[in-house]
């Protein structure tokens, strides 16, 4: 919820006139406390919590039985992840390096170009089916057949983010954000605070922590043209990221996915993930707040 290419933090650094680059490295810093603390988090739920371990057939264990010669190396495993990141980060870095920038132009905007989000992703995407055919030994139409079933899970995932974004505009043009401003002036709630309360509040109500995201970052983004914060809205996007995937419950198709892959019940599955979450989100709203005092990161 911190980091691209999650489609939230995509469209939240779009919303909120953030360098994507910039997100990515701030969301990696500040994702180690709630990392750290949703793994204390586990440790004392793991001796409170009794789960037995369930049962594997054959058929479930057979890729542990393939040669490490069959599978890919970890570097190569690794690549489709961290390309989109490097090349980004690396876009965002020539951003920052003006007069680097007009020494060496021609590397500066290639560099640009596959700096570009889509771009990056896409190559991030290629590379993934090339291991995936050469691990596989398939053919290009073999590829082709198996990618029907993500491509209709892709599909899902862009008609929940444009929905999203659709209903966060749609809140922003009724003059809910207004409304959002005057109650922070008329409280004067910190507004690290109340991006992730609104957050967290649209996360329980639906459960989608995408829509959570973008909606919030919709409302929230008139709120910083009127009152420019004393610090970098970078931290308001951290705020909402965290509070987007608070108190995982039924209504969270991830609570479904965990609880079922697990062999959780759902009261274990209340006991175990969503508590880790909670806390978790708790953790990145504090490290949100310190953070924005002790590294404002203004111009």
């Amino acid at each position: 919820s911190l980091v691209a290419p999650h489609p939230g933090p995509l469209a939240m650094a779009e919303l909120l006139h953030l360098d994507l680059g910039l997100t990515i490295i701030v969301g990696l810093v500040a994702g180690v406390g709630p990392v750290a603390v949703a793994w204390l988090t586990s440790k004392f739920v793991a001796t409170r919590v009794n789960v037995e371990v369930p049962e594997a057939s054959p058929e479930d264990l057979k890729v542990i039985d393939r040669p490490e010669s069959e599978l890919p190396g970890f570097w190569t495993s690794l690549a489709p992840v961290l390309l989109p990141i490097a090349l980004i980060g690396g876009a965002s870095a020539v951003a920052a390096l003006p007069v680097w920038r007009q020494e060496h132009s021609q590397l500066a905007t290639a560099l640009e170009f596959l700096g570009n989000r889509n771009v990056a992703l896409m190559l991030s995407t290629v590379i993934a089916l090339f291991l995936l055919a050469r691990a596989q030994k398939l053919r290009l139409t073999d590829v082709g057949r198996r990618m029907s079933a993500p491509l209709e899970t892709a599909g899902v995932i862009i008609l929940i983010t444009s929905a999203g974004g659709a209903f966060g505009y749609m809140l922003r043009n009724a003059g809910v954000g207004d409304a959002v401003k005057q109650l922070a002036d008329g409280l004067d709630m910190n507004l690290i605070l109340l991006a992730w309360l609104v957050a967290a509040v649209i996360r329980i109500a639906q459960g989608s922590a995408t829509v959570a995201m973008l909606t919030t970052a919709a409302m929230m983004q008139p709120v910083l043209e009127a009152a420019p914060p004393p610090y970098n809205p970078v931290y308001i996007f951290l705020a909402i990221g965290c509070g987007s995937f608070v108190l995982s419950w039924m209504n969270d198709s991830g609570f479904w996915v965990v609880s079922r892959l697990s062999g959780f019940t759902e009261k274990q599955t209340l006991k175990t993930f969503t508590v880790i979450l909670t806390t978790a989100s708790l953790a990145g709203l504090v490290v949100a707040l310190v953070l924005s005092r002790l590294v404002p990161l203004t111009s």
